[in-house]
């Protein structure tokens, strides 16, 4: 059985809100992608995407607040192939999940994370059947 997960894209984004002593609002936003890759039988690594943020410039005031934002949003396709000796049930879908290590607590926290998933698309296959291309997405 083969699981086939192929032209994938998947695009992050971040935001920080620094606020200070006046009640402004500072917004710095970061992303990447989207970026597309083969992700086959989801073997193996995959880049890691670095963001950075500038810190806060203490002439502008006294820092009170600090809020962060972050999502992703991935598309792509999902094949299903069977390549055993008896017919059987494929299922795929596509599972993306981000990080976001923070240098010091916020909130007590120094980690965020969190994944998109999208459904499973299923066959039932004979022996070397090969599934339709199921369109995919997800948001988190």
């Amino acid at each position: 059985m083969v699981k086939l997960a192929t032209v994938a894209a998947s695009a992050f984004w971040i935001g920080l809100g620094l606020v200070q002593a006046q009640a402004a609002t500072i917004v710095q936003t970061a992303s990447f992608g989207p970026q597309s890759t083969d992700w086959g039988t989801g073997e193996g690594l995959y880049p890691v995407v670095n963001l950075h943020f500038a810190g806060f410039d203490t002439s502008l005031g006294t820092l009170t607040g600090v809020s962060i934002q972050a999502g992703e949003s991935e598309t792509g396709t999902v094949k299903n192939q069977n390549d055993g000796s008896s017919p059987t049930t494929v299922k795929s879908r596509i599972d993306n999940t981000w990080d976001v290590f923070l240098p010091s607590r916020l909130g007590g926290l120094t980690f965020l994370q969190s994944d998109s998933v999208t459904g499973y698309q299923a066959d039932a296959l004979n022996p070397g059947a090969v599934g339709p291309v199921y369109s995919v997405s997800a948001t988190s």
